[in-house]
Formats: C-alpha cells, sequence, structure tokens
C-alpha cells in the first residue's frame, strides 16, 4: 500500500505488517496491522453496508475499528473551525546562507532567486487579512527574509495600519541586518525569532555562510546588539 492522503487521515505503509494511521484531526498516531487500514479506507469511500460485505466483519466489528482511531470523534462530535488565525508569508527564495541540510535548496525551493513583490504581497493581505477579524498573527520567512527587507517595512505598515492588534513576526538566520531594522521593531512590535542550532561547535557545521565559513560568531554579536538596543522588543532564539 502506498502513502495515502485523506481529508480527516494519513495512511502511511511502514511494512508488510504494520501500518500508521494519523488522525489529522487530534494528530494521534495508531499502529495498525494492514487488514485494518484496508478497512478504513475502504469505508471511508463506501457505506457500512459494503464494508461488511467486502470485509467479512459485522458493522460493530467496524466501528469499534473506526473508533479507536478516533473517526467518530471527528465525524459526529466535532465542527471543525475554519477560520485562520495566523498566515506564513514567504518573502525571499534567496539566502545569504549556505546550511548543508537546508531542504529549500540554500532558500531558492528550487527556482531562481526570487523575491515577493508589493503586488503579490497586496493580494494576500487582501484575501487573508481584511476580510479575517480572528486573524491573530502573521510571520515573515524565506529564504531568508531580511533580504526582502523593503517588502517587510511595507507588509508591517499595512498590517498595523489594517488592525494593529495583527501580532507580525520573522523567522531570521540574523547574518545580515539592515541598518534600519531597529525601526521597524520599535514601531511595529516586530518578534523575531533567530535560527541556531546551539553551541558553536555544532552550529558551524552546518549552518555556513557562501564561503564555507562558520556563521556562530556573527549572529551571537548580532543577536546580542539587538538584544541591548532593544531590552524591551521581543528578540527570541
Amino acid at each position: 500500500m502506498n502513502n495515502v492522503f485523506n481529508k480527516n487521515f494519513y495512511f502511511f505503509n511502514s511494512d508488510d505488517i504494520n501500518n500508521i494511521i494519523i488522525n489529522l484531526d487530534t494528530f494521534d498516531i495508531f499502529n495498525v496491522t494492514k487488514d485494518i487500514v484496508e478497512v478504513v479506507m475502504f469505508y471511508l469511500n463506501n457505506n457500512m453496508t459494503e464494508t461488511t460485505l467486502k470485509h467479512g466483519k459485522t458493522p460493530e466489528e467496524i466501528e469499534k475499528i473506526l473508533s479507536e482511531i478516533g473517526f467518530y470523534n471527528y465525524s459526529k462530535n466535532k465542527t471543525r473551525n475554519n477560520s485562520i488565525k495566523s498566515i506564513k508569508i514567504n518573502v525571499s527564495h534567496s539566502c545569504n546562507m549556505r546550511c548543508k541540510y537546508c531542504y529549500a535548496f540554500l532558500g531558492t525551493y528550487g527556482d531562481p532567486n526570487l523575491l515577493m513583490d508589493k503586488k503579490v504581497s497586496k493580494l494576500i493581505l487582501d484575501k487573508f487579512l481584511i476580510p479575517n477579524s480572528e486573524l491573530s498573527g502573521i510571520t515573515f520567512f524565506g529564504g531568508e527574509p531580511l533580504l526582502n527587507y523593503d517588502l517587510i517595512e511595507y507588509l508591517s505598515n499595512e498590517i498595523y495600519n489594517i488592525n494593529n492588534k495583527v501580532s507580525i513576526g520573522m523567522i531570521s538566520n540574523f547574518y545580515d541586518i539592515p541598518q534600519n531594522l531597529d525601526d521597524i521593531i520599535k514601531k511595529y512590535n516586530l518578534h523575531i525569532t533567530v535560527s541556531i542550532d546551539g553551541p558553536p561547535e555544532i552550529h558551524d557545521k552546518n549552518r555556513i555562510d557562501s564561503n564555507m565559513n562558520g556563521t556562530y560568531e556573527k549572529i551571537r554579536n548580532n543577536v546580542k546588539k539587538y538584544m541591548m538596543q532593544l531590552a524591551n522588543q521581543k528578540l527570541s532564539k
């Protein structure tokens, strides 16, 4: 059996005997036999009568299987809340570091080095921020988002003017810092999460610059500088 997505469950084939079912509503994980997976998958696309005939089980036996993986917790007792509480905006398909384990192909995601423009970012705000009163947070990431600093400044201003209760954040390697970054941190209470892989001997093995040099010391100095300057702002690591 290949790995299969369903709107409520994810089926993962680990071997011929044991399989994994992940309840996507509760994120509970179940290690079950291949037979149980086949019953559940068949039932999701058919009805109880067809499932009993196909697998030679009573309705009670099938309901017990469904109950054990939390099927009824979602389908009968819950109403899914589809409101959006937070969004992440990828503003940069470019990066100034060369982390060895980067899943995003050096921040490009397989595309040429691209930076989001104002036109696209405005479409995002129009779609997700203005009509959605329950939105509580917007986070910028990349690649390295600070390579598109002008857009971050523009978006922060737009978000703040539309709804100043929305938290504005950014995930950054904090390697190269724009000169006036502290201006938007202060003005819009920008929350920054800095990516550091522990102590220097660990960090510098993988998080390197374009010249294959470690980046820990420079990032540490940048963090220290901003923590001293902005003691009342939220700069986390």
